[in-house]
């Protein structure tokens, strides 16, 4: 997959439908430990099944789902409707878009269609249960939450004689039995998800066990560090969600929870009486500056040695309240490495 793409905008309650979804898809293949995985939302490319899209490698078997998410409350589906004329839940619709798609389709990976919904699906329906053992793992916390995982019975297709669109696909529609019979193979339902709010929940929960951190702040701050990475710019286009930057946004949101709380553990040691300097020389603060816009994060220099970090902190808070001191050996291997890698931090080390 190319690391950008078209795309549109969408409304809110279906984004945050489409964001939730991506996201579990995004822990679950963390929990999975997968060789790698994108994630994208309202990727052109694929037309009626662009609301979601996630590419991932397990063992030797790398899979693409493209997914339609509809997030309805107190829908049933039922064999007329999937029969009928509503573009919603047309079945002639998503046939026709799967054909295209498998067509223009070039690489070896294997394609599913799934069709989300917290609508429910009738009784009536035709339907088989769902065999694939890598998908059901991906998908097994949706089943567990009792949603309803299937994939349909081509038996749906019996018995159309006097079905209109049916008939007109049958008629002038070359490989109408070699498409159909490919459709039933690969489109799935998950139908009875969790709606959006309980989908929240339930990636909080995930987050929780996959990070192994209790910070309900956590769970927030990830969310919008995921919606900042992959939303559309002025050229209308977004990122792929790789599992390389799924594990960098994870690791600047343990920052932004754990940053501020070791800054304080380390200020707290310092008596009260502490305060500003305002004595303090505004050139030994612009060497701090000028030292801060360096491209180095970490940064050691003879200049700092007399300067007290105190001091320096005070001053730059006065411009700059977000501003954190944190000592150098309060942090961890892996702090140190993520702040390495953050664009966005500046850190002075004072070895004194």
């Amino acid at each position: 997959m190319n690391e950008t793409y078209d795309s549109d905008k969408t409304p809110k309650v279906g984004f945050e439908f489409q964001e939730e979804i991506l996201l579990h898809l995004a822990l679950m293949l963390q929990k999975l430990d997968c060789k790698n995985f994108s994630l994208g939302y309202e990727v052109k490319t694929y037309p009626k099944f662009d609301d979601v899209v996630c590419r991932f490698q397990i063992n030797d078997e790398t899979y693409i789902l493209l997914i339609q998410a509809k997030h309805y409350e107190n829908k049933l589906i039922t064999p007329k409707i999937l029969l009928g004329k509503n573009e919603d839940f047309c079945l002639w619709a998503y046939l026709k878009s799967v054909a295209e798609i498998r067509k223009n389709h070039k690489g070896n990976e294997k394609l599913k269609f799934i069709f989300w919904t917290t609508a429910n699906i009738s009784k009536n329906v035709p339907k088989i249960s769902f065999k694939d053992s890598i998908i059901s793992k991906v998908l097994k916390e949706m089943n567990d939450q009792d949603a309803e995982i299937i994939s349909l019975n081509k038996k749906l297709f019996e018995n159309l004689d006097e079905n209109e669109k049916y008939i007109e696909l049958k008629t002038n529609y070359q490989n109408f039995n070699e498409d159909s019979k490919y459709f039933f193979e690969n489109f799935i339902y998950v139908s009875e998800s969790p709606n959006c709010e309980d989908l929240k929940d339930l990636n909080d929960m995930l987050i929780k066990k996959v990070f192994k951190i209790r910070e309900e702040a956590f769970y927030r701050l990830l969310r919008d560090n995921i919606l900042n990475f992959i939303k559309i710019d002025k050229e209308k286009k977004r990122k792929f969600m790789t599992k390389s930057d799924f594990k960098k946004l994870s690791s600047i949101t343990m920052l932004d929870v754990e940053l501020p709380r070791i800054s304080k553990a380390f200020l707290d040691e310092f008596p009260k009486a502490i305060s500003h300097d305002r004595n303090f020389k505004e050139e030994s603060l612009e060497i701090i500056r000028n030292i801060l816009e360096t491209k180095s994060k970490i940064i050691r220099d003879e200049r700092c040695l007399k300067l007290n970090a105190l001091k320096v902190l005070f001053s730059i808070q006065q411009n700059d309240s977000n501003t954190l001191l944190i000592q150098i050996s309060k942090l961890n291997d892996f702090f140190l490495e993520t702040l390495k890698s953050w664009d966005n931090v500046r850190t002075l080390e004072e070895d004194q």
